[in-house]
């Protein structure tokens, strides 16, 4: 066992910045002329980057109603950028 002569020096604070990805979705698009009781609808959404760095390909789960409607792949976005290429739709 060592014994320890000072106990004020056991922790230290660091300030951290993170500069990763922050992903959002932006809002759901339909084309309401499409929008017919008893048929299914296209449904469209994006995703935009409000951080500074850009992203490797990521996944997305897209839910209804709490259940779980399409998975996919997703291709990187760049920092502080907004895709919108429809590789995010619903139907």
């Amino acid at each position: 066992m060592v014994r320890q002569s000072r106990s004020d020096n056991n922790s230290r604070t660091v300030k951290v910045k993170v500069t990763g990805a922050d992903l959002k979705p932006t809002n759901i698009k339909v084309n309401p002329s499409a929008v017919v009781a008893g048929r299914s609808v296209l449904l469209d959404s994006g995703v935009r980057n409000l951080g500074e760095q850009g992203t490797d390909g990521f996944n997305i789960k897209s839910f209804v109603d709490g259940n779980e409607v399409a998975y996919g792949g997703h291709g990187g976005v760049p920092g502080k950028a907004q895709v919108l290429d429809g590789n995010s739709q619903i139907d």
